[in-house]
């Protein structure tokens, strides 16, 4: 029998669950239902999550960590260890570990699975992580968003009708998304958000009081440690004696910082400690830190500021989409760790009179993920779809899909605001611009700023070229292009010469030719 399992794949913390009779269970991960999703990769021993956490302390150059940031990146790759691993790569050894320990805990190596993404996930994202889970050994992969996920879990629950708001601020991004659920029927009103804004940010905020602490006092010898490595800085090389050594307190301060904004969620003052940090002139240089709450909260001002911003975006995108008023909203659910920082909280509360439902945040995801895959899998089971489960999913399109025409705008195929499922399949028609023009190139985007296909805000997804047209006079060749958006947001094109001279094109089967060399993170 196959195990029907949901997964959290999370940029810096990921979590699985399996929910069958009404009851949830998570699975265990070196004593925490939490697994760190982190890779250590040294030439003789690959781990994943705690273990790998902590060798990354000696060993950074062997370490990865909050790669999901990268994954709508197909060119991004970390050096680890002297090999080169994509953000996929990373996901599947997460994910990888993941579906050893529902194999270890069932019995069972049929094992099914489906894995969270962002609601503003773009095309690519969405099909790596689908390619990372098979790769990881699940038999089949399908994806839910993170919102809907967690409104899913909360509202099997609560069983109540309404428009629910989710602030989901993860790792790396921050989702705001509106969920309206009548019955059984979930429908995704609103997707918004902030795809690089996330806890990671805020870790880094500590960080940068760190390294001010550093340079500004005497005690510390008044150092410099915000350059990547030693090379840059003649004083940074009489004091470190390799990069190794650098990089090692470079990340024992990012390790503190982030269980300092951890604990700063509860306390309102912490001390941080790290002794033997380097040494100046023969002397033992060790860091002791204190860090006010309304210090950090006054440093992350500005990461503030935007998470409130998208919200009210949010806001303003549901009453133009769908005419619902920030009165009507009559649920907030949280989600993601990041929401436990108390001034995110208190943002909320002065937005709304609602009080949120908070609970589990690290692993609320996973739930709604592992309910939805008796629904998302249905008939695979030989056992019935609970009947509380039996939901129906509708979701939205955040950006459209479209391509570069010879204005330079985006031509839109399938538009922002397309519903889905079921599969949606629309047709653009064009044409050539010259006499004789035997090919046709084709830039597609996905995105919203329409007037200019090559804003920042737009993402180039592919690129390919209808050749061997027959020669006729301008605006007389034929060539549809026609995208297909699949259950899972993915998106299929198929491109035909209508006179049937010049050979198809489909972006699944072919490569797509970038022209860019793949870009490496400093280390």
């Amino acid at each position: 029998m196959a195990i029907l399992v949901g997964i959290d794949l999370g940029t810096t913390n990921s979590a699985c669950a399996i929910y069958k009779n009404k009851q949830l269970q998570y699975i265990n991960f070196d004593g925490s239902e939490i697994l760190p999703s982190c890779l250590y990769e040294d030439g003789k021993v690959l781990l994943i999550g705690k273990k790998a956490k902590s060798r990354g302390l000696l060993h950074p150059e062997n370490y990865v960590a909050s790669a999901k940031r990268y994954m709508d990146d197909r060119n991004y790759h970390f050096n680890v260890n002297g090999k080169s691993y994509s953000p996929e790569d990373v996901a599947t050894e997460v994910l990888k570990r993941i579906y050893n320990e529902v194999k270890e805990l069932t019995g069972e190596s049929d094992i099914k699975a489906v894995i969270t993404i962002p609601a503003i996930f773009r095309d690519y994202a969405i099909e790596a992580t689908i390619r990372a889970g098979r790769r990881a050994g699940f038999m089949d992969v399908k994806t839910l968003k993170e919102p809907v996920s967690s409104v899913i879990a909360n509202g099997i629950e609560k069983k109540a009708d309404g428009n629910y708001m989710v602030i989901d601020l993860g790792g790396g991004t921050a989702d705001i998304s509106i969920v309206t659920v009548k019955g059984n029927d979930y429908y995704t009103a609103s997707v918004g958000g902030d795809d690089k804004l996330g806890g990671d940010d805020f870790t880094n905020v500590i960080v940068k009081m760190i390294e001010d602490e550093i340079l500004n006092e005497e005690r510390y010898g008044h150092l410099d440690i915000s350059y990547d490595n030693i090379d840059q800085n003649p004083l940074l090389q009489s004091i470190f004696p390799s990069n190794e050594k650098y990089r090692q307190m470079k990340q024992k301060i990012l390790n503190a910082a982030e269980k300092a904004k951890q604990a700063l969620s509860y306390e309102s003052q912490i001390i941080i400690d790290l002794p033997d940090i380097y040494q100046i002139n023969g002397e033992t240089i060790s860091l002791s830190m204190a860090i006010d709450r309304a210090d950090f909260e006054k440093n992350a001002n500005l990461l503030f500021t935007r998470f409130q911003e998208t919200i009210e975006d949010a806001l303003r995108s549901v009453k133009k989409e769908e005419d619902i008023d920030k009165s009507d909203i009559d649920r907030i659910v949280f989600a993601g760790g990041s929401m436990n920082l108390p001034k995110a909280k208190e943002i909320i509360k002065k937005m709304f009179t609602q009080e949120p439902l908070d609970k589990d945040l690290d692993k609320i995801v996973a739930a709604g993920a592992a309910i939805w895959a008796n629904v998302a899998f249905k008939g695979i089971d030989p056992d019935p779809v609970p009947k509380e489960v039996d939901i129906n999913l509708t979701n939205k399109l955040p950006y459209s899909l479209g391509v570069e025409i010879v204005d330079g705008s985006l031509s839109p195929i399938i538009e922002q605001g397309t519903k889905y499922p079921p599969t949606v399949k629309k047709t653009g028609h064009y044409t050539t611009t010259e006499d004789n023009q035997t090919a046709i190139s084709f830039d597609v985007y996905e995105g919203n700023q329409l007037s200019n296909a090559k804003d920042p805000e737009n993402k180039k997804i592919y690129h390919f070229r209808i050749s061997g047209l027959k020669p006729m006079p301008a605006r007389k060749a034929k060539v549809d292009v026609t995208f297909t958006l699949n259950e899972e947001g993915m998106l299929y094109i198929h491109a035909e010469d209508l006179d049937g001279v010049a050979p198809s094109y489909d972006n699944r089967d072919n490569p797509v030719n970038w022209n860019v060399e793949r870009k490496q993170n400093k280390k």
